[in-house]
């Protein structure tokens, strides 16, 4: 009797360690600040921690009885299905998933999964949404930076090309009209021919020159208004009958700081675009209007003083929407690379666009493009408003009081 009281006494005294072993481990787990769950073999989940819980913002209930299939996105489990057989293989197994919460929303998380000996199995969750989009967001910079300087380096190359074969073509345009004076016998077709060649390159060179160039050249303040206003014949010219050419101008005056004959060129090469994208038929549309700017900052010049305007903390918007034929994403992120066209050989050159991203950029806005295959494409382009101060230039000390 003493023999078998001292062993159910010990019997009681690990039964009770094994308890306080599982107590610990449940505070662990329940007081971890990633996400963790147990699910049988069949994918049934059978318990989770308050983090979990909160992560996806279900209850205990809510979980009970639910396979863990219907937590995750259906986009996500169409394009990557569970991998249950790998799993088993592995032991372990580390996936980035998109799961879906009760209210519909979802979040990115990396899932460390782990089979169990009996067939079951674990994971941690961890959200990893912030992480993903700094990364994208780390991405999107690095691509800009690269396209900006594959953009100087190709700039630079055309420019100093552009100048040398400019020089060709006014050699060529001078001793033709010559010619012409001259010698009344060879006032010819041919001649004329000649003349009208050479003034086409010597209109694409001044493309690849002003591509190359990096900053605009006559910047004054101007109205976008009255810029679009002042092209507005033209514009309606160049569309043609079979396209409805349609303005929205902002009744307040849009004031930006820029060179006039580049912006005209800007106004220029997006309306050609529209056009050819519309195929002969279509509508285009124009607006103008101002929308307050995302931490746009302007700084006072080196000698400490500030340019003659100051920031009104909006944007000048010009957009522009067309219902051609749109773009499709492989296209829409080549665009601005010079020289790239989807039209045909001979109909275009590839740098109406990336002249468009040179000179906005280089004027300090910028330029956004939203299209889909057979929608249409939207090109909107930003500037910080400007409004003239008092003096046309002033000292730091003058500064506070203005602003």
């Amino acid at each position: 009797m003493a023999e078998l009281e001292a062993r159910a006494d010990e019997r009681a005294a690990e039964l009770e360690r094994l308890a306080q072993s599982e107590r610990r481990y449940r505070s662990m787990v329940e007081q971890a600040q990633e996400g963790f769950f147990v699910a049988d073999a069949h994918g049934i989940y059978v318990a989770s921690n308050q983090s979990f819980r909160q992560l996806l913002g279900y209850s205990e209930e809510d979980l009970r009885g639910k396979h863990i299939r219907d937590m995750v996105d259906p986009t996500d489990l169409a394009r990557t299905p569970l991998r249950r057989s790998e799993l088993q293989q592995n032991r372990r197994m580390i996936t980035s998933r998109l799961l879906r919460r009760k209210d519909g929303s979802t979040l990115c998380a990396e899932v460390t999964a782990s089979q169990l000996e009996d067939g079951t199995f674990q994971a941690i969750v961890r959200d990893v949404t912030e992480r993903k989009a700094a990364e994208a967001e780390r991405a999107r910079l690095i691509d800009e930076l690269r396209h900006a300087h594959k953009l100087e380096s190709i700039g630079r190359l055309s420019g100093n090309i552009a100048h040398d074969f400019n020089n060709l073509l006014l050699v060529i345009t001078a001793n033709a009209h010559v010619l012409r004076r001259q010698v009344a016998s060879l006032a010819t077709p041919e001649l004329d021919a000649i003349v009208a060649a050479a003034e086409r390159g010597a209109a694409l060179t001044r493309q690849l020159l002003a591509f190359g160039r990096k900053q605009p050249e006559g910047v004054l303040e101007l109205d976008l208004n009255e810029v679009v206003r002042g092209m507005m014949g033209m514009l309606q010219r160049l569309m043609g009958e079979h396209i409805a050419l349609e303005f929205s101008l902002c009744k307040r005056e849009c004031r930006i700081l820029g060179d006039r004959a580049q912006l005209e060129q800007v106004i220029m090469n997006l309306l050609v675009n529209a056009r050819d994208a519309c195929a002969g038929e279509g509508r285009v549309q124009v607006c103008t209007e101002l929308l307050g700017s995302e931490g746009r900052t302007h700084l006072p010049s080196r000698d400490g003083s500030v340019p003659a305007y100051c920031a009104t903390g909006l944007d000048s918007v010009l957009r522009v929407q067309d219902s051609g034929h749109g773009m499709d994403r492989e296209t829409q992120a080549r665009i601005f690379e010079p020289f790239f066209t989807t039209k045909q050989p001979g109909e275009g050159t590839g740098l109406g666009l990336s002249m468009v991203y040179s000179i906005v950029t280089g004027s300090g806005g910028s330029i956004a493009v939203q299209s889909l295959p057979g929608l249409g494409s939207v090109f909107e382009l930003r500037f910080a408003e400007v409004q003239p101060v008092a003096a046309a230039r002033m000292s730091m000390a003058e500064l506070p009081a203005v602003i």
